[in-house]
């Protein structure tokens, strides 16, 4: 512990610490910023109570004094109670014009009101009389007598800083180092004029801090807005890009619409360089595929004959137009027949392969011998079949140069040049030589079924112990030649009957509807679908028991031993398949060529 010498403001806490250490805070400092920290009475009490006994701080010591109370003394008081309450405990007796301050005398305030609460900052509540604390007279002016800068324990200008906290020169009264003031009231104490300077201080010191606030404020607001106004040119820089890119794709798209419809105006200016259009088609294709990263194939040529053969259509469409100008009355007429023509050639020339590839199908022996027997059988069933196909092709293409024939003759034709009766005759001409080839071909296909049982009975009647190799396999070749001239007869006269059907259908198109009667259209049609009918039951029957017989024959000729064949029997029964093959496809041809010669125009 250590005496100082009593004079106000000796207990300041930057007073203290030059008295004690002879060190002075720097202006605008702390005392911790020389190395000292100073701590009242109150407070190091205060620390005890919370750290050792766990108390917090709730009350404070509080002294009530003043000639105006009876039991002046210090008072724990509980943070909240009102001033009222404890100048009542003390006996507090008011008089007239009554002042409670807390505080001390030079630092205190006029309490505007008695029911107001301790805080913790409050230590003492005066009360005093008029006697004990004159009351202030009114301001007066400066008489610059400087006794308030020789009171100033922080050697400050009090009149100066007076005068600018008037004019509210605020940057001024920083200059001044305003916050330097420990608002002791000396100055206000010694000043013969009665100006209270402590006031002035407050009031510019509490705007200065306003002011600090809002420049802190507006400074964040000031930030805000430029963050603001950054984001915003950048959204709208982004929009204007976006905006920018989408033109420029709108404008190439629009460049490449544009050379697509200058390629189109091209192509169809020059339709007729049909080589220029393919090679343009071949580049943009090429074109395509590199872009897309993939290769594509050369489809030039194929390019080129679509081409050709669209040509060649165009060219055929238009002479058919030129043609039924120049025949407008016969139009659905040529119409009818060149798809009645076009259906037939078809239904022959598929009839024809259908009949050839089962025929050499039919006539190819499984045969069981050396490697070399086996090469020359599948080199004359390979031969056999080409030559079916080589018949075949040969056969509709003559079906449709006589179809395309008809239709010329019936085109040049006039319908209305032939009587009625000589129709009707040729109607019944037709419909009995249907009758007859349909009775022939049943007949046929009977003798060829009971040969074909009969050759079974036989065979299955017969021991292979009995019988010789050679019978076996001539009575299974001539099974075989017997079957394919019932197929090749039957197929034929259902070929004829479908051609007489469809010439009946054509005559009967071309006759006028009014020199015919109805019951003679009905009667031939009923007729016509009836020998369609029978001629295609005929045909299925027939192909059916063709079908039978070669895997009854498969059969027979697998169930065989081939100990009992020598080479010589494999190789003759080869010849002799060979010669029955060669003999049904002659008969075929040549009945084929008679039905054709006997066929009406």
């Amino acid at each position: 512990m250590r005496s100082i010498p009593t004079k106000y403001p000796s207990g300041g806490e930057k007073q203290l610490i030059k008295v004690l250490t002879s060190k002075e805070v720097p202006s605008q400092g702390i005392p911790a910023d020389i190395g000292v920290i100073v701590q009242n009475v109150g407070t190091l009490y205060a620390v005890h109570d919370a750290v050792i006994n766990g108390k917090p701080l709730l009350e404070r010591v509080v002294t009530i004094t003043g000639n105006t109370i009876t039991q002046k003394g210090n008072v724990w008081a509980l943070l909240g109670t009102e001033i009222k309450h404890l100048l009542d405990t003390q006996g507090f007796t008011p008089v007239s014009d009554q002042r409670v301050i807390m505080g001390g005398p030079m630092m205190g305030f006029t309490l505007p009101t008695v029911r107001i609460p301790v805080v913790k900052t409050t230590n003492c509540i005066l009360a005093p009389d008029s006697q004990e604390l004159a009351e202030s007279g009114d301001e007066k002016a400066c008489i610059r007598c400087s006794a308030c800068a020789d009171a100033c324990p922080q050697t400050l200008l009090p009149q100066q800083l007076q005068w600018f906290a008037k004019g509210k020169e605020y940057d001024k009264l920083e200059q001044y180092n305003l916050f330097d003031c420990i608002e002791c009231g000396a100055c206000s104490y010694v000043c013969p004029s009665e100006i209270p300077l402590v006031q002035y201080y407050r009031v510019a010191k509490a705007e200065i801090r306003e002011q600090k606030i809002e420049q802190v404020k507006s400074e964040r607001a000031k930030v805000r807005f430029e963050l603001r106004k950054e984001r915003l040119e950048r959204e709208m820089e982004e929009r204007q890009n976006r905006h920018k890119r989408a033109a420029e794709s709108n404008i190439k798209s629009a460049e490449e619409k544009q050379k697509v419809a200058d390629a189109l105006s091209r192509v169809k200016s020059a339709p007729k360089d049909k080589d220029a259009v393919a090679a343009a088609i071949a580049r943009a294709k090429a074109k395509k595929a590199v872009e897309g990263g993939e290769l594509l194939p050369d489809n030039s040529d194929v390019a080129l004959e679509r081409e050709r053969r669209k040509e060649q259509a165009r060219k055929y469409k238009e002479e058919k137009s030129a043609q039924t100008e120049n025949a407008p009355t016969e139009s659905g007429s040529d119409s009818k027949k060149d798809a009645v023509a076009a259906a037939i050639a078809r239904a022959k020339a598929k009839k024809a392969a259908q009949a050839h590839s089962d025929a050499a199908d039919a006539d190819i022996p499984s045969l069981e011998g050396s490697a070399e027997d086996k090469r020359k059988a599948s080199v004359a069933a390979a031969i056999a079949r080409a030559k079916a196909k080589k018949a075949a092709q040969a056969e509709a293409e003559n079906s449709c140069e006589e179809a395309k024939s008809d239709d010329v003759t019936s085109t040049g034709e006039e319908p209305t040049a032939a009587p009625t009766d000589d129709k009707r005759k040729a109607a019944v001409a037709a419909a009995i030589a249907r009758a007859k080839a349909k009775k022939t071909a049943q007949a046929e296909a009977d003798n060829g079924r009971e040969e074909v049982e009969s050759d079974k009975t036989i065979s299955v009647s017969e021991e292979p112990a009995e019988t010789p190799t050679d019978d076996k396999r001539k009575a299974a070749a001539a099974a075989a030649i017997a079957r394919a001239k019932a197929k090749k007869a039957a197929q034929a006269e259902a070929d004829n009957g479908r051609e007489e059907v469809e010439s009946d259908k054509t005559i009967s198109a071309s006759e006028e509807p009014a020199e015919t009667p109805t019951d003679d259209k009905h009667k031939a049609a009923v007729a016509a679908a009836i020998a369609r009918a029978k001629a295609k039951k005929a045909a299925q029957a027939e192909a059916d028991n063709g079908r039978e017989e070669v895997e009854s024959d498969k059969t027979i000729s697998a169930s065989e031993e081939p100990a009992e064949t020598s080479v010589d029997d494999k190789r003759k029964a080869a010849v002799a398949a060979a010669i029955a093959r060669a003999k049904a496809k002659k008969a075929a041809k040549e009945n084929e060529s008679n039905e054709e010669g006997n066929e009406p125009s």
